[in-house]
């Protein structure tokens, strides 16, 4: 289960969290601190969570 967790949050330390705990993260465009946000994936309402997750499933599965 811990290969499907994603942090969705509104600032560095947020990502940093998520970093920490290896697993991925979709950030939102407002909320506390989303000006200094610097992450791949961002979102404007969590009506595109569904989308953002789909980017960060495709991510995965990516083969390096």
């Amino acid at each position: 289960l811990h290969s499907q967790a994603v942090m969705v949050g509104d600032s560095e330390i947020d990502k940093l969290a998520a970093d920490d705990a290896g697993v991925s993260f979709i950030g939102v465009s407002y909320g506390y601190d989303p000006y200094q946000l610097k992450t791949e994936i961002i979102i404007d309402s969590f009506l595109d969570l569904p989308a953002a997750l789909d980017k960060v499933s495709d991510k995965e599965n990516e083969i390096v």
